[in-house]
């Protein structure tokens, strides 16, 4: 919450804010640190979140990707076995299926299936 760029989070910490009224909200909670513990604490809420997604250039997403599995294996290993690998490089890069089949030499045919 502190990150994001819309928030009114910070508003709450600054005494000289007047755009908005904050006396409605500190009357929930005993101290500003409870509503920072508040603010902080994960949640299942679903809600219009803002999550930036990490933008990797060919060279740094193929160097990321050697660093955690050996590309070259890829194409040797068994369907199930190469496609939770894929997928597991697909979850923790979050690259498109585009890029993915640039550097890993994949049809996209093959990315796009794997969820």
């Amino acid at each position: 919450m502190k990150h994001y760029k819309w928030s009114s989070y910070h508003k709450y910490f600054n005494k000289n804010e007047s755009t908005i009224n904050t006396e409605f909200i500190q009357t929930y909670f005993k101290s500003i640190k409870e509503f920072e513990i508040f603010m902080e604490e994960k949640n299942d809420d679903e809600c219009l979140d803002y999550n930036p997604t990490k933008r990797w250039m060919d060279d740094e997403l193929a160097e990321y990707i050697n660093q955690i599995f050996n590309v070259t294996e890829i194409h040797n290993l068994d369907k199930g076995s190469r496609n939770e690998t894929l997928r597991t490089i697909k979850n923790k890069t979050g690259a498109s299926n585009r890029q993915l089949s640039r550097i890993l030499g994949i049809g996209r045919g093959v990315l796009e299936k794997i969820n």
